[in-house]
C-alpha cells in the first residue's frame, strides 16, 4: 500500500552544480534545485516544513554535503530524500562521483564519490525510508552498487531505499541548452505538478518511476534506471493532481464522458498550478485503477494464439507437445522444462534469441493476464529490477531488466520481455530472450511462432492456474530430430539460461531450476571452464536450488567443493569465499546438523568481523543464523540472549520499523518461549503483533504468522505446561 511521508519526520537535501571551473556549465540545476525545494514544501507533494528542506547549491568540497546529508539523516525518523543534479563522472574503480565545481576529471579526490553518501545512509540515518533521486550521468552506476542478489547483495544496499537515476551506468544524462530544466528532472516536475492520466490517487515511486520511462523513451531522451529495496517504491511523492482534478470536473457536472470539459479544466490547473492553493482534499481518496493509465482495449485473438476447438488441423506443420502444438521452424534448438516428471514449459531458441512458451488454467468467464503481470512487475521490482508495461504486437506486455550474476559475482541486467493473452478457459504466457527482448524488429519471428501456438486445454477439472502439461510424443520426436539441430551457444544465450532458470526457483519450481542449472553447468564447464566466474557463479546457485528442492545433503557437498575451489581462487577474505561459508553453514543446518552450523556461523562471525565491520548487514545476518542454530542446537537460553544482543543493535543501526528489526522480535520472542517463559513470549508478541499491523497491515504473511504465534504461546501460557 502506497504512503505519504509524515512532513515533521521527514527530511530532503538537495545539492546541485551548476558551475564548474574545469567542465560544462549547467545553468538549468539552479532551476531544478528552486523548483523541487518549492514543491516539496508545497501542497502538491509532500508539504514539508521550509526548515527540512535544505538546498546545497555549488557546494565548496565533498564534506559540506556530507555533513548536511548526515544532519538530516539524523533529524529523519521517517523519509529522507537525497537528490543531487549535476555531472556524474565515473572514477578509476568504475564506480559514480558526484562532480563539483572544483571537480576536474581524472582527479578523484576533487569528486564527491556516490559511495560516502550511501555509508551515511547506511550507518548514520535513522529514517525509516529512503529516497535517492540522481539526475546526472551514469547514474546508473549507483544501482550495481545497490543491487541484490542472493547470499551477496546485502552487502551493498541501503535498507528500505528507493533509488532512482537519470541514466543507465553508461549513459549520459539529457540537460537541453535553453531548457528551464534537465530532462529528467523537468520530467519529474511535470508528474508531481499534473499528475499521471489514469494513475492512482497517490503517485508512489513505483508509479512515478514507470511514468517516466515511458515518457522519457517516447521523446527518445536517455531511459530512466531505478532500485527498490523493502517496499521502498510504495513512497509516495504526493497525491495525483490529475485524479483529483478529474473528481472535481465531474463534480462540477461533467459524466464519464465529458472530455471536453475534462480537457479545459486540466489546461486551467496547468496554467495555474504554480500560484494556486489547492486545499487539502478532506474526502477519502479515490479507489487506484488497476493500471498506470487508460484500459486499453482487449487484444483480438484474430490471428492467434488459437483454442484447439479452433483449428481444424493443429498438426500441420506444428510440433504436437500435447498441451501445446508449436509451429516448427528451421535451426531451432527445442527445450523442454520439468516440475518433477512433468513436462510444464518449453523454450524455442533460434538464433541469438529464445521464447518460453507455457500454458496455464484460466477461468471461463474472464482472463488473468492483467493480475499476472501486476505479479510479475511486483516480484521484478522487489529484486532489484525494472519493468514497464508497452503495448506490443500481442497486446499489453511487460519490458523487463531481471537482475544476473556476472562474473566475480557483481550483479548485472538482463533483458527480457514477457508477453500474454487469455484465451477461452487457458492463459498462454510467452517470456522473450536475447535480441528479441531489446529488438522489436528482431522477435518477429518468435511473435509469429506465439501467435501460430494452438492451446490444447483438455476437459479435466483444473483449478485456475494450474499448468497445462505437456507430453512428447513419438511424432514430435522424430520431426524435431529432423527439424531441429543443437547450437553452440554463445554467452548471451548461456545468461538467458541463468536468468530463465534463477527465475524459475523464485516462481516456486525448484526442480525445476535444478535442473536448468544442471544443463547450464553442464555447457559453462565445456565452453569456460571449471575455474571461470560464470561457471562458479552457476554452481552456486544449483547448490542453492538444490537445497530448496529438498536434497540440503546434496547442498552441503556441493557447496563444501565450490568453497574449495574459492578459497584456491580468490583465498579465504573474499566477499564470494564468506558468502560460500555461509551457505554451506546454514545447509548443514537445514540437513540435521545444527550444532555444526552453529560452530561454522561462530567461525564466519569472527572473520565477518575482522574483515568487513560490526554494523555491516553481512555481519549482522552473520549473528542472527548464529543465534537461531544455537537454538535449534539445544541452547534456547543462549539463543534468546543472542537475539536481544542483536535486536539492541539493529534498533540502533536499523531504527524500529525495519523489517529486519521486526524479524530480530520476533525471533526473540520465539526462544524466550523455548526457555520456558511462555507468558513473556506472549507478551513480546502482543507487542510485534501491533507493531506489524502498523507497519505492514492486517493480510502481510509476517502480521498472520505473528497472530498464530501469539495465540499459540497464549494457549502455553495460560494452560500452565511447555
Amino acid at each position: 500500500m502506497s504512503v505519504l511521508p509524515d512532513p515533521g519526520a521527514s527530511r530532503a537535501v538537495l545539492v546541485g552544480t551548476s558551475r564548474y571551473q574545469h567542465l560544462e556549465q549547467l545553468p538549468a540545476v539552479s532551476n531544478n534545485l528552486q523548483a523541487l525545494a518549492g514543491l516539496l514544501s508545497g501542497p502538491l507533494s509532500l508539504q514539508l516544513p521550509a526548515q527540512h528542506v535544505a538546498v546545497v547549491e555549488n557546494p565548496d568540497a565533498a564534506h559540506t554535503v556530507v555533513s548536511e546529508v548526515r544532519q538530516a539523516a539524523a533529524e529523519a525518523t521517517d523519509t529522507l530524500v537525497i537528490y543531487f543534479a549535476g555531472h556524474g563522472l565515473i572514477d578509476p574503480q568504475d564506480t559514480l562521483s558526484l562532480a563539483l565545481p572544483h571537480t576536474v576529471v581524472g582527479r578523484i579526490e576533487t569528486g564527491l564519490p556516490y559511495e560516502w553518501l550511501r555509508q551515511v545512509l547506511l550507518l548514520d540515518s535513522r529514517a525509516e525510508r529512503h529516497v535517492v533521486i540522481l539526475d546526472c550521468c551514469y547514474s546508473g552506476l549507483a544501482l550495481g552498487r545497490m543491487s541484490a542478489s542472493p547470499g551477496l547483495a546485502d552487502q551493498a544496499a541501503v535498507e528500505g531505499s528507493f533509488l532512482l537515476a537519470a541514466a543507465a551506468e553508461t549513459r549520459t544524462a539529457l540537460a537541453p541548452v535553453g531548457d528551464t530544466y534537465t530532462a529528467f528532472t523537468g520530467t519529474l516536475l511535470d508528474t508531481l505538478r499534473h499528475g499521471i492520466p489514469g494513475g492512482p490517487a497517490l503517485l508512489d515511486l513505483g508509479t512515478i518511476y514507470r511514468h517516466l520511462r515511458l515518457t522519457l523513451e517516447a521523446r527518445g531522451h536517455p531511459v530512466p534506471q531505478a532500485r527498490d529495496r523493502n517496499s521502498g517504491a510504495r513512497v509516495a511523492l504526493g497525491r495525483n493532481q490529475w485524479q483529483q482534478l478529474r473528481e472535481a470536473a465531474l463534480a462540477g457536472g461533467a459524466d464519464e464522458d465529458g472530455e471536453e470539459r475534462w480537457t479545459h479544466a486540466s489546461r486551467a490547473l496547468r496554467n495555474n498550478s504554480h500560484t494556486r492553493e489547492h486545499p487539502a482534499d478532506d474526502r477519502p481518496p479515490a479507489p487506484a485503477p488497476s493500471g498506470t493509465g487508460p484500459r486499453p482495449a482487449p487484444f483480438s485473438r484474430s490471428e492467434g494464439p488459437w483454442d484447439r476447438s479452433e483449428v481444424a488441423h493443429p498438426e500441420h506443420g506444428r510440433l504436437n507437445l500435447g498441451g501445446l502444438f508449436i509451429r516448427q521452424v528451421e535451426d531451432m534448438e527445442l527445450r523442454v522444462e520439468l516440475a518433477g516428471e512433468t513436462i510444464v514449459a518449453v523454450t524455442v531458441i533460434t538464433g541469438d534469441q529464445a521464447v518460453q512458451l507455457q500454458a496455464f488454467a484460466a477461468p471461463e468467464t474472464e482472463g488473468i493476464w492483467d493480475t499476472v503481470r501486476k505479479e510479475i512487475i511486483d516480484g521484478i521490482i522487489s529484486a532489484g529490477g525494472t519493468a514497464d508495461e508497452a503495448t506490443g504486437p500481442l497486446g499489453r506486455e511487460l519490458h523487463a531488466r531481471v537482475p544476473v550474476e556476472l562474473p566475480d559475482d557483481a550483479n548485472g541486467f538482463q533483458a527480457i520481455r514477457f508477453v500474454g493473452v487469455d484465451g477461452p478457459g487457458w492463459f498462454l504466457r510467452g517470456v522473450i530472450s536475447g535480441r528479441g527482448a531489446a529488438d522489436l524488429q528482431a522477435a518477429t519471428e518468435l511473435e509469429a511462432l506465439f501467435r501460430s501456438t494452438v492451446v490444447v486445454r483438455g476437459q479435466r477439472p483444473m483449478k485456475p492456474r494450474d499448468p497445462i502439461t505437456l507430453t512428447l510424443s513419438d511424432d514430435a520426436e522424430v520431426v524435431d530430430e529432423r527439424r531441429t539441430k543443437t547450437r553452440v551457444q554463445g554467452p548471451d544465450t548461456l545468461a538467458t539460461r541463468h536468468s530463465l532458470a534463477h527465475w524459475r526457483g523464485e516462481a516456486g519450481d525448484a526442480a525445476g531450476a535444478v535442473a536448468a542449472f544442471e544443463e547450464l553447468l553442464a555447457d559453462r564447464l565445456r565452453m569456460l571452464g571449471p575455474d571461470h566466474p560464470y561457471t562458479l557463479a552457476t554452481r552456486s546457485n544449483l547448490a542453492y536450488w538444490r537445497g530448496e528442492a529438498g536434497d540440503a545433503a546434496g547442498a552441503v557437498a556441493a557447496f563444501e567443493e565450490l568453497l574449495a575451489d574459492r578459497l584456491r581462487m580468490l583465498g579465504p577474505n573474499h566477499l564470494s569465499t564468506l558468502a560460500t561459508r555461509h551457505s554451506l553453514a546454514h545447509w548443514r543446518g537445514e540437513a540435521g546438523e545444527a550444532a555444526g552450523a552453529a560452530a561454522a556461523f561462530e567461525e564466519l562471525l569472527a572473520d565477518r568481523l575482522r574483515v568487513l565491520r560490526r554494523d555491516h548487514p553481512d555481519t549482522l545476518a552473520t549473528r542472527s543464523n548464529l543465534a537461531y542454530w544455537r537454538g535449534e542446537a539445544g541452547e534456547a537460553a543462549g539463543a534468546a540472549a543472542a537475539f536481544e544482543e542483536l535486536l539492541a543493535d539493529r534498533l540502533r543501526v536499523l531504527g524500529p520499523n525495519h523489517p529486519d528489526t521486526l524479524a530480530t522480535r520476533h525471533s526473540l520472542a520465539h526462544w524466550r518461549g523455548k526457555t520456558g517463559d511462555a507468558a513473556g513470549a506472549a507478551a513480546a508478541l502482543e507487542e510485534l503483533l501491533a507493531d506489524r499491523l502498523r507497519v505492514l497491515g492486517p493480510d502481510h504473511p509476517y502480521t498472520l504468522t505473528t497472530r498464530t504465534d501469539l495465540a499459540y504461546w497464549r494457549w502455553l501460557a495460560q494452560d500452565g505446561r511447555y
